[in-house]
């Protein structure tokens, strides 16, 4: 009875907050419930995983303008403002790991497929190498 009451408070919180997303994010979110068909359960944790990850890129993104609008050397900002973006990259890293942990073996495998293929350890490009189709560059 008290993890049903815990899922309900963290659905009532997170599902107000799911609409501040990013659209983009929220399509993604999106895919992932829709390809890997999670259940009510895991939809919740994945809303609520995504929430506090957005909470941390959004953080880095304001210390990435912060940076910008500094008057520090040219190099310094470059460097700092590289280190954030790294940072917000392992952030998204870290949420989709955390998402996939919470899946099944088949889920996993579907989202390792369809949402998350790993990258090629050799050059994909070819001659009518599209980026906006190609699932790899996505």
């Amino acid at each position: 009875m008290q993890k049903v009451i815990q899922l309900i408070i963290i659905f009532l919180s997170a599902s107000a907050a799911i609409a501040q997303l990013p659209e983009s994010e929220i399509a993604y979110l999106g895919k992932i419930k829709s390809i890997c068909v999670l259940s009510n359960e895991q939809s919740i944790y994945a809303d609520s995983i995504f929430l506090k990850s957005q909470r941390l890129m959004n953080d880095y993104d304001e210390q990435v303008r912060t940076w910008q609008s500094c008057d520090s050397l040219e190099t310094t900002i470059s460097l700092r403002v590289n280190e954030l973006y790294l940072k917000k990259k392992e952030c998204r890293d870290m949420r989709d790991m955390t998402v996939r942990m919470i899946m099944t073996p088949d889920q996993q495998q579907i989202f390792d497929r369809e949402i998350r293929p790993s990258k090629p350890s050799v050059l994909h490009f070819g001659v009518k190498h599209e980026r906006a189709t190609c699932p790899v560059c996505k």
